[in-house]
């Protein structure tokens, strides 16, 4: 036991790694909300039937198997760093575009699906490469570490889903701001744990 909670101390202590947890939390929060809210915005709003809500639900999964099975080949060839980087990015603007859409009063079923089937695609990029990038640095406390980012996808899961509960009144806005809220947190998470590294060079001070 003592051993367990020295290991979770080391994890929750790193910054690096936390960072990158919670960035892989948030992601797979974004499909909770989705999970929790779309039932009765398709149905109630959109007027679908359930048999359709299940192909849409559906184009969901393919978007993000189809995006996951081309994650190898592109870190392969880009980086890991440089993919999970310009995937947040696009999933941001992806999510962030469809907010402003409904904002602005765009109430488009089409609109919808397919953005938010572009957005949860790139789920298949970002999941695989924070959580390999937040191991990377622990290999000796791989099952523990993996353990902790498995407790915080369900947990901030359960969080997102309360906190935008009390809004939902079946119209696609409060599900969307929870889910575009998502990514802007993934976003401003990987802004910091994703920076380049500071190249110093000798005999020259930095800061100045």
């Amino acid at each position: 036991m003592a051993s367990a909670l020295a290991a979770y101390g080391v994890l929750l202590r790193d910054r690096h790694f936390m960072a990158l947890a919670f960035m892989a939390s948030f992601t797979v929060s974004s499909f909770f909300v989705y999970v929790a809210n779309s039932p009765f915005v398709m149905s109630t709003h959109f007027g679908v039937s359930p048999r359709m809500y299940a192909v849409l639900f559906a184009l969901n999964a393919v978007s993000l198997l189809a995006l996951s099975q081309a994650n190898g080949r592109l870190v392969a060839r880009f980086g890991i760093r440089r993919v999970l980087r310009t995937a947040v990015m696009a999933q941001a603007a992806t999510l962030g575009l469809l907010l402003v859409l409904t904002l602005a009063g765009v109430d488009r079923l089409f609109v919808l699906v397919v953005l938010l089937m572009i957005g949860f695609g790139l789920n298949g990029l970002i999941v695989p490469a924070a959580f390999v990038l937040a191991m990377e640095g622990h290999a000796a406390l791989a099952g523990t570490a993996s353990a902790l980012i498995g407790t915080m996808n369900f947990a901030g899961g359960a969080v997102m889903v309360a906190l935008v509960a009390p809004f939902a009144d079946g119209t696609p806005l409060p599900m969307v701001a929870g889910i575009a809220g998502c990514a802007a947190v993934v976003l401003t998470l990987a802004l910091r744990a994703l920076r380049p590294p500071v190249r110093r060079v000798p005999g020259v001070m930095q800061g100045f």
